[in-house]
């Protein structure tokens, strides 16, 4: 009998053992369930940090070209402000030569006026004088009397 006891008393240990390891393998696995789901959390944060990051290069890459097209056409918008400023430069100059050239032919313009105006006086004033010499002709000639 006392085999039968000590035999019974294992039994009674070992069940008891299996009971403890049945509640370690439960406790283990809620503990690998919320693990697992831990996990779950953390690669989908993960995931979406990644995400936000390739997002961040691609719009950083997109702004580095976009900066770069703008840099380059503020250069050529320059070279053409330049050019456009030495242009105006030149017009500006030659705007001056033709309102001094205007300026000159309207000096030009009333000093010819004027000799034109005194040239049409004097010539009124000669023909005048050549209607008064050809009538003092024909007087002189019919008191002569015509000697033809």
């Amino acid at each position: 009998n006392e085999t039968s006891n000590k035999l019974e008393q294992e039994l009674v240990e070992k069940r008891s053992e299996i009971e403890d390891l049945k509640a370690k393998l439960s406790t283990y696995d809620r503990t690998k369930q919320v693990l697992v789901a831990k996990l779950h959390e953390v690669e989908t944060v993960l995931k979406k940090e990644i995400d936000q990051r390739d997002q961040a290069r691609a719009q950083i890459s997109s702004d580095k070209k976009v900066i770069a097209y703008l840099d380059g056409r503020t250069h050529e918008l320059e070279i053409s402000l330049n050019a456009m400023e030495i242009m105006k430069t030149e017009i500006e100059m030659e705007l001056v030569k033709v309102k001094e050239e205007a300026k000159l032919l309207k000096t030009t313009n009333k000093r010819i006026q004027a000799e034109r105006k005194f040239l049409s006086e004097e010539v009124k004033s000669l023909r005048l004088q050549l209607s008064q010499a050809q009538q003092d002709s024909r007087n002189l000639v019919g008191e002569k009397g015509n000697p033809f």
